[in-house]
């Protein structure tokens, strides 16, 4: 993932707006009302569009992803529509999800990109 970094930067340095859009995935809408509460990990955040509609709906939302601008990006977006988020630069392949710590965990099309993803599964 560590070698990924460089080409998702310049992913976002080409598109000054928002690379994925600002609609969260219908999936994760169509679903969102079997996960009551609790505190979610978006593997992957990108620019935060589905982590901002978690916060929305009142969860504990951390997100991560390798682009710092991507972690820029939805930090900000967060702060322009009133929700908090938590939004780290770190790398999926090396890092650890401590026991117990969230109730539901997403990823969009990350574990693909992270090469041999089954791993984690």
């Amino acid at each position: 993932m560590k070698g990924n970094k460089g080409i998702w930067e310049r992913q976002y340095d080409q598109i000054e707006d928002n690379l994925w859009g600002l609609r969260p995935i219908q999936t994760l809408v169509d679903y969102t009302a079997l996960v009551k509460e609790g505190k979610v990990l978006d593997l992957g955040i990108g620019e935060g569009r589905n982590a901002l509609y978690f916060a929305n709906k009142g969860f504990e939302v951390v997100g991560i992803d390798i682009s710092e601008t991507a972690i820029k990006r939805s930090l900000t977006a967060a702060k322009e529509i009133g929700v908090t988020i938590k939004a780290e630069v770190k790398d999926l392949t090396s890092f650890q999800i401590e026991e117990n710590t969230f109730y539901s965990t997403r990823s969009e099309d990350a574990f693909p990109v992270c090469g041999g993803g089954k791993k984690w599964i």
